[in-house]
């Protein structure tokens, strides 16, 4: 399942990237579902790692 698509052009310059990745940071995704056995299953990710390495 596809949540969120961006592509990164070449020519985007490091203010619309780091724009970007700013949006992308607040975000918290969470799936949740049941395993064969009926049991819950729950997956988080957040996705703040995009903060990680600021484009300079």
């Amino acid at each position: 399942m596809e949540v969120f698509s961006k592509r990164i052009k070449e020519d985007d310059t490091e203010e619309q990237i780091n724009d970007l990745r700013n949006q992308l940071a607040p975000i918290k995704v969470q799936v949740k579902g049941k395993d064969i056995y009926n049991n819950a299953v729950v997956a988080e990710r957040n996705l703040g790692w995009f903060l990680r390495h600021e484009v300079v």
